[in-house]
């Protein structure tokens, strides 16, 4: 009986709450004051999840990127620059759980030149299965020739400094020297360009080119050695466990860096820039929460009489403050909900009509895909609503602080 009685004044003080926001005739200001609280809040909270969606959506993008070309983690020698007995450390590791596969890379520093055009660039071997299995989708011009060892794969903006195309010869100058008569020269070797390669990352595109591994073994006399092992793996965020689960494997004598730690930087402004924004933007919903004080102690004023009426009818403070209370939370969670569906509506037509369009050459991206995250949705209804609930506190309490004989009286 008694929780019958609790859900009925709990009803009624909705209603009442809900008539005096809302009503048409005599306080049409006090509507359009709610009317621009609604308002407030609801420009707040699109404006936080567009913001955070846009943040996200540019991360990921940038890391997906960035996946593109590098590991997730990668393993190296701590005391020499060869990484030697490569295959038993790959077979070692790859009893871990979570790992993908494994790229042995051998690298280094060579000039090109074509003609009278010369290009800097940074030579990687790569068994040719993982050249045919990871790069052949970015090679735009040409086709992978597993079988050809004499020919190389090159950025493609290594190829518009050379001037060269598919199928034409350069001379690549390694840093290691032949004695000749003159003295010691420089080696260098005649390759054919099997294909360029465009992975829309300038650092990559602009440094790159890719032969087949045992080839470059050869040329570079490293043996059977690497320079280091790259690692995918099925979840990125795991990237520290398996760092860890491979220092225990391998002991001291290897030195395992991750993604995490290659791209600090980065990805560490990127996090900073999503935080301050969250807190600049909440100020908007902050702003428009103190129109709801002006809203409810406007109302207040025009219902002392209302109030005295109340009381006098057996309403207690405490029910008179819930009125106002709920006026308050009316506004905040209407505000919140319509600030969802108009966030959520920008998002999906963004997304579907590209509208935020960014230089490809710059950000390596045509355009930069939204993308909320549910614990960003959460953590912005909850501090809407919690903002929007203390605003309604003030103005509650002076309504149930209100005395009914004087407030009949004063009418």
């Amino acid at each position: 009986m008694i929780e019958i009685i609790e859900i009925f004044k709990m009803k009624f003080e909705i209603y009442i709450a809900a008539r005096y926001l809302f009503s048409k005739k005599k306080q049409r200001f006090v509507s359009f004051i709610t009317f621009v609280s609604v308002l407030g809040i609801t420009i707040g909270v699109t404006a936080l999840i567009v913001a955070l969606s846009l943040i996200n959506g540019f991360q990921r993008d940038v890391r997906d990127k960035l996946f593109q070309t590098s590991y997730h983690v990668m393993i190296l020698n701590s005391f020499s620059k060869n990484l030697k007995n490569y295959k038993n450390i790959m077979k070692r590791v790859s009893e871990i759980k979570g790992i993908k596969d494994q790229t042995p890379v051998l690298y280094t520093n060579v000039l090109l030149k074509f003609g009278a055009n010369t290009s800097g660039g940074i030579i990687k071997g790569l068994p040719n299965n993982l050249i045919k299995r990871d790069w052949a989708k970015f090679i735009k011009e040409g086709k992978f020739r597993e079988e050809d060892e004499k020919t190389i794969y090159i950025g493609s903006e290594i190829a518009d400094n050379l001037g060269v195309g598919v199928g034409d010869k350069v001379r690549v100058f390694f840093p290691s020297f032949n004695l000749s008569p003159f003295g010691a020269l420089p080696k260098a070797k005649y390759f054919k360009i099997g294909g360029i390669i465009n992975t829309g990352l300038y650092e990559f595109d602009s440094v790159s080119i890719l032969m087949e591994l045992k080839k470059l073994q050869k040329i570079l006399k490293a043996g059977d050695s690497v320079n280091y092992i790259g690692i995918k793996i099925n979840k990125i965020f795991e990237a520290e466990r398996i760092k860890k689960e491979i220092e225990n494997i391998l002991g001291g004598n290897y030195f395992i860096v991750t993604w995490q730690e290659l791209n600090k930087p980065l990805f560490s402004a990127l996090k900073l820039e999503k935080t301050v924004m969250f807190f600049t933007i909440a100020l908007i919903v902050l702003v428009a929460a103190l129109n709801i004080i002006a809203t409810l102690i406007l109302l207040v004023i025009e219902k002392v009489k209302d109030i005295g009426i109340l009381s006098s009818l057996g309403a207690t403070p405490d029910n008179i403050r819930n009125i106002f209370f709920f006026q308050g939370s009316i506004i905040g969670v209407m505000g919140t909900f319509f600030g969802l569906i108009l966030g959520f509506l920008i998002v999906f037509l963004s997304n579907t009509f590209h509208l935020i369009k960014v230089p490809e050459e710059v950000y390596h991206i045509g355009y930069i895909k939204f993308s909320p995250q549910l614990e960003d949705i959460i953590i912005i209804v909850i501090a809407s609503l919690i903002i929007t609930f203390l605003t309604t506190i003030y103005p509650a309490k002076k309504a149930a602080e209100i005395e009914p004989a004087e407030a009949l009286r004063e009418e």
